[in-house]
């Protein structure tokens, strides 16, 4: 499972996949994901798979290529 605070793009990349959970840093609950996890091995699992579902379908190299290739071939 991915664990990231809610600053920055990975708030939406962890939010809309599921393949994680964020945290805030002025709430300090970086320990309290992090035991959460601990406490639920297999929603972490589940969440990890989600994750490596999710990169290989859309950051792969190939798959990458093809979407940028899709954009560029629109705009032209």
């Amino acid at each position: 499972a991915v664990i990231a605070s809610d600053i920055g793009a990975l708030k939406e990349l962890v939010t809309d996949s599921g393949a994680g959970v964020l945290f805030s840093w002025e709430k300090n609950t970086l320990k309290q994901v992090i035991d959460s996890y601990m406490k639920h091995e297999e929603t972490a699992r589940d969440m990890g798979k989600q994750g490596i579902t999710l990169v290989h379908k859309k950051y792969m190299p190939a798959e990458y290529y093809t979407a940028v290739t899709q954009v560029y071939t629109e705009l032209v």
